[in-house]
C-alpha cells in the first residue's frame, strides 16, 4: 500500500514538473537572426500569453542592445498536446538599430556610389554583365551589403542580389551614355557626366557631403547648334533643405554662406530633386577651389567632399566654358 501511495505521489510531483513553463533562448540561428520560445507542460490553458510572453523576451534582448525588434515570424502549436507535445509560442526575430530617415539615407547612398563609381572604373563596354556585376558588388560588399544587414532589416541574401541588380543598372547606364556620344567619369569625390540632349549636351559635376545625405550638383548646358541653349546653374538636393534647417519654400529666396562668402540662393523643383537650392549662372572657381566645401546657415553647416576637385573642375571648364564667367 505504501509503495503504490509512493507510485502516485511519484506520477503527481512529475506532472506538477511538467506544468511549468519553459523558455528556451534567445538562440541565434543564422547571423542576426534568433529565436525564442515558450513552451506549457501538462494541462495548458491556450497559446497565446506564450507567444506574447516570447515576444516580450525578444523585445528586451534587442533592448539591452540599444536595438529594436524586427519580428521576422511567429508560430504556436496547433497541438494535439499529448505525449510531450506541449503548447509552444515562437518567435524568429533580429534586433535593428533605430535609424532616422537621415541615417537610412547615408546607408543607400554610400552604397549606391560605390557601385557606380566602380561601374564606371571598370566596365569596358564588352564585359558580362552579370559577371561583372558580381565582382562590383565584392568591392562594393561592406557599403552594399555588411551595413545594411547591421542597420536595416532584411537578409544577406536579399541586399546581395539587391546590390547585384543595382551594379548591372549601373553599367548599362554607363554604356547607354557613352553609346550616344557622351561621358561617364569619376574623379575620386566627384562623378562627372554628359549626356546628349535634344540639341545640346547635359554636363553636370556632383559629389556627396561628408555624411552621404546631400548632393552639391554644379549643372551646364551646352548648345550643340545654338549657344541659346547655353546655361549653368549650382544646385543643393536630396536633404540638404533640412540640414541647414530650412522649409521649403517654392520661388523664395536665402542667403547661405559657402566657404565664408555670401550667396543669394532660391528654392526651385529641380532636375535632380523635387525640392533644390540652385544658384543661377554661378562661376565654378568660387565654389571648387579648395579641398572641400562648406554650405552654412546659421548654426547649420554641410560639408561636401571635393577630393579630385582640380580634375573635375578641369574637366567641366573644357566641355562648359561659361561655367568659369
Amino acid at each position: 500500500m505504501k509503495y503504490i501511495y509512493g507510485l502516485v505521489l511519484t506520477i503527481f510531483l512529475a506532472n506538477i514538473t511538467g506544468c511549468a513553463t519553459k523558455t528556451y533562448g534567445p538562440i541565434e540561428v543564422k547571423k542576426n537572426i534568433y529565436l525564442v520560445e515558450r513552451e506549457e507542460g501538462a494541462f495548458p490553458l491556450n497559446n497565446l500569453p506564450l507567444l506574447k510572453e516570447a515576444t516580450e523576451i525578444a523585445v528586451n534582448f534587442c533592448q539591452k542592445n540599444n536595438k529594436k525588434i524586427s519580428v521576422i515570424s511567429q508560430k504556436t502549436n496547433p497541438g494535439p498536446y499529448i505525449m510531450g507535445n506541449y503548447p509552444k509560442g515562437s518567435v524568429f526575430f533580429n534586433c535593428v538599430h533605430e535609424l532616422s530617415s537621415l541615417e537610412q539615407d547615408s546607408i543607400v547612398n554610400r552604397a549606391s556610389f560605390c557601385l557606380t563609381k566602380n561601374a564606371i572604373e571598370y566596365d569596358d563596354g564588352i564585359s558580362e554583365v552579370s559577371t561583372l556585376s558580381k565582382a562590383i558588388v565584392n568591392q562594393c560588399y561592406d557599403p552594399c551589403v555588411t551595413q545594411k544587414i547591421e542597420f536595416l532589416n532584411n537578409s544577406e541574401s536579399y541586399f546581395y542580389e539587391r546590390c547585384v541588380s543595382e551594379a548591372s543598372d549601373a553599367i548599362y547606364k554607363t554604356r547607354n551614355i557613352k553609346r550616344q556620344g557622351g561621358a561617364y567619369k569619376i574623379f575620386n569625390d566627384f562623378v562627372f557626366s554628359k549626356r546628349k540632349g535634344d540639341g545640346h549636351f547635359s554636363l553636370t559635376l556632383s559629389t556627396f557631403n561628408s555624411s552621404y545625405t546631400s548632393i552639391l550638383y554644379l549643372y551646364c548646358s551646352d548648345g550643340t547648334y545654338s549657344k541659346s541653349l547655353d546655361t549653368h546653374y549650382l544646385s543643393l538636393s536630396n536633404n540638404a533643405i533640412s540640414e541647414l534647417g530650412l522649409s521649403y519654400k517654392n520661388g523664395g529666396v536665402i542667403e547661405l554662406s559657402v566657404n565664408g562668402m555670401k550667396h543669394q540662393f532660391i528654392y526651385d523643383r529641380g532636375m535632380y530633386s523635387d525640392k533644390e537650392l540652385k544658384v543661377p549662372l554661378p562661376s565654378i572657381a568660387e565654389y571648387i577651389n579648395s579641398n572641400e566645401i562648406v554650405v552654412s546657415h546659421k548654426n547649420k553647416t554641410i560639408v561636401f567632399n571635393t577630393k579630385g576637385y582640380m580634375d573635375a573642375r578641369a574637366t567641366m571648364i573644357k566641355e562648359c566654358p561659361t561655367i568659369i564667367k
